[in-house]
């Protein structure tokens, strides 16, 4: 692999995480209005993982693909996480 590409890769990962971690919020904060903090918690931590999960699978899904972009990624589900 030339430098060039390794270049490439490490750019790409930089801007597909600024993307995952910045995007966390608007996808997120309609589902959280009026829920208590624990579940709030849960849903934070769960879309951050998600987007950690993302960024994981990178390099398997074709180095830049965008097979995980933000919009590909499936939302989280309401009852994911049993109201206290």
């Amino acid at each position: 692999m030339a430098l060039t590409d390794v270049d490439k890769i490490i750019t790409d990962l930089v801007v597909m995480t600024g993307s995952q971690i910045l995007t966390v919020a608007s996808r997120v904060a309609p589902q959280l209005v009026g829920e208590p903090r624990t579940i709030i918690e849960a849903r934070l931590e769960r879309a951050l993982k998600d987007a950690l999960t993302a960024l994981a699978n990178y390099e398997e899904n074709g180095n830049g693909s965008g097979a995980d972009t933000p919009e590909r990624i499936t939302p989280l589900a309401t009852d994911s996480v049993a109201h206290s």
